[in-house]
């Protein structure tokens, strides 16, 4: 018997090798220099938040002036204190949330409230990413990546007092530092936080530790607080630290 010619289909070797490759992406994922790392504009996503906050006001108002607040309770914090909720904070929570989502699909953004109703991003009007005064303040952009974003959403409700005006206080100079002794939720603080390290103030946990705003798993800070716009760690040691361990020793 003679020796048997084989001769290999070009189309069906294709076949078998994209078959094969779609295995493996679909098994190990896509390679790490295959991805085109998606990356964020700052100016624009500060423009756009602008732009929002600006939207979510304005639903607050509308409500506001409509009388039709539907304020109600969420519950209690843990040193008593009730959790209001209201029409305007959810109207203002979707303007702000899904305004974001339809304008930077895939971005982290954590909001005080959550809504189960589903929305159709038609029904959204278009944000503009571009903001005259942004434009004018800030010359030079940065992109940083979407994964390392997270924008933290506290809406407008006007039914208690704001956390970060206490932050003000201290920035225009009317106090010396704002101390908080017991737990905080994160949305309340953030927007405070990012003026003051803007005028290189500080704000840390009573602990000396900066408050971490990348995890969406953990959105309390459970360790207080201090603000400051001048000597910080002197005034954490002389005021907080030694008094809080004195307390200790007493117990």
């Amino acid at each position: 018997m003679g020796p048997a010619n084989v001769r290999l289909n070009p189309i069906g070797a294709a076949a078998c090798f994209a078959f094969g490759l779609c295995m493996v992406i679909y098994i190990f994922g896509f390679p790490d220099w295959f991805q085109k790392e998606q990356k964020i504009s700052l100016k624009e996503l500060l423009s756009v938040s602008i732009a929002l906050v600006e939207r979510g006001g304005n639903r607050v108002r509308d409500i506001r002036e409509g009388n039709t607040l539907a304020e109600k309770s969420k519950g209690k914090t843990k040193e008593g204190a009730d959790e209001v909720l209201t029409e305007g904070d959810m109207e203002s929570h979707r303007a702000i949330v899904y305004g974001f989502a339809k304008t930077f699909p895939g971005l982290q953004v954590i909001s005080e409230e959550s809504d189960i109703r589903p929305v159709s991003f038609k029904l959204i009007d278009n944000v503009n990413s571009k903001n005259d005064e942004v434009d004018k303040l800030i010359k030079n952009d940065m992109s940083v990546p979407f994964n390392k974003v997270t924008v933290w959403v506290d809406p407008l409700d006007a039914t208690q007092e704001y956390k970060g005006y206490k932050t003000l206080e201290v920035i225009e100079g009317r106090a010396d530092a704002y101390v908080h002794t017991t737990r905080i939720k994160k949305w309340d603080i953030c927007a405070g936080n990012a003026i003051l390290s803007a005028f290189h103030g500080k704000m840390t946990t009573l602990e000396g530790a900066f408050i971490d705003y990348s995890s969406r798993r953990e959105v309390v800070n459970n360790n207080g607080l201090l603000a400051t716009l001048f000597d910080h760690y002197k005034y954490l040691e002389q005021h907080i630290a030694k008094p809080m361990e004195h307390n200790k020793e007493k117990r």
